[in-house]
C-alpha cells in the first residue's frame, strides 16, 4: 500500500512507522478474524493519525466487505488517497454493491496500468468472474 513517509500525524505527535504498520496489521488481522467492530477502531485510528496513508481506508473498506456491507465499504474509500489499491478496492467494493459497471471500470483500469503484478492478477481475476 501506498506509504506516507511521515512520522508525524496530524495532530503533530511523532508516530514510529513501526508502530503504524503494526496498527494496520492488526486491523487487517481483526478483520479477518471476523471482528469488525475492532478493525474499524483500529483503521479509524490510523485514519486519525496518517489521513493521507491509504491503508486505513482500504482497511476499512475490506473490515466492512467482511461484514456484508459492500456500500458502506464503497463510502469508505470516497476519501481515500488515491493508487492503484485504492482503485482495486474500489473495484471489489462497487462489484459487491452491485455497481458492476463502476466496478469493472476501475478493475480495467488497474489491470492496464498497475506497476504491482499482484495488484493486477487479483483485477484480472475479479474481470474474469464478473464475466463469467
Amino acid at each position: 500500500m501506498s506509504a506516507d513517509t511521515s512520522n508525524t500525524d496530524a495532530f503533530g505527535v511523532t508516530i514510529d512507522p513501526k508502530t503504524m504498520q503494526d496498527l494496520v496489521e492488526a486491523g487487517f488481522l481483526a478483520a479477518s478474524r471476523n471482528m469488525a467492530p475492532v478493525a474499524l477502531d483500529v483503521f479509524a485510528a490510523v485514519i486519525a493519525a496518517r489521513p493521507g496513508l491509504a491503508a486505513g481506508y482500504i482497511g476499512t473498506a475490506y473490515a466492512l466487505l467482511g461484514a456484508g456491507m459492500p456500500e458502506k465499504a464503497v463510502e469508505a474509500l470516497r476519501d481515500a488517497p488515491p493508487g492503484m489499491e485504492t482503485d482495486l478496492f474500489k473495484g471489489i467494493a462497487s462489484l459487491r454493491a452491485g455497481r458492476t459497471e463502476a466496478g469493472r471500470k476501475l478493475l480495467e483500469h488497474v489491470a492496464k496500468y498497475a506497476d504491482q503484478e499482484n495488484l493486477r492478477d487479483v483485477a484480472k481475476a475479479l474481470i474474469g468472474e464478473v464475466e463469467a
